[in-house]
């Protein structure tokens, strides 16, 4: 799965050089990019069903998504993690999309599905500052090191709020 910053950048943030945490470390980096597209506030999208079959998850939306191939999205609000982060997209129709899906999610997904668009980022041109906040928020959720959220929210403003940027 490709998300806001890449295994590579978060080893090296985290100056991790082995894989034995390489799974973990892949569902917190979906994670922590999932909080960050939460505090954007991009666009919310509801969605209709999310299926799996053969590690690549099928999203339906009830509207049409306006997304186009590699944008990034974070879904939340399935009751199964595997569902829940940030992923880039390949665009199957204008109500539909897929992405590469660890594990094996009880499919159809249940909850209250949603998602958020990236603002039309793509994973090679997500901005830097939105980058480091990502890590900091990677720090806190893979170390447990408790970070200062003000941090992240100063990172982010100007993609929050464009009039101050």
């Amino acid at each position: 799965m490709s998300v806001l910053v890449s295994l590579a950048q978060a080893k090296n943030h985290l100056r991790i050089s082995d894989a034995a945490n390489n799974t973990d470390l892949t569902l917190k980096i979906s994670q922590a990019s999932a909080i960050v597209l939460n505090y954007l506030k991009g666009r919310y999208i509801t969605v209709s069903e999310i299926t799996n079959s053969g590690g690549v998850a099928t999203v339906t939306t009830s509207e049409l998504h306006g997304l186009t191939t590699n944008d990034v999205v974070a879904i939340f609000g399935a009751l199964e993690e595997e569902y829940n982060g940030a992923y880039t997209v390949t665009v199957t129709s204008t109500s539909a999309f897929t992405f590469a899906i660890a594990g094996t999610p009880t499919s159809p997904a249940t909850g209250h599905v949603r998602l958020r668009t990236a603002f039309g980022w793509t994973d090679s041109t997500v901005p830097a500052d939105v980058q480091s906040a990502v890590l900091l928020v990677l720090t806190d959720l893979f170390l447990g090191r408790p970070i200062d959220f003000k941090s992240v929210e100063w990172l982010l403003v100007g993609h929050r709020d464009p009039a101050i940027a």
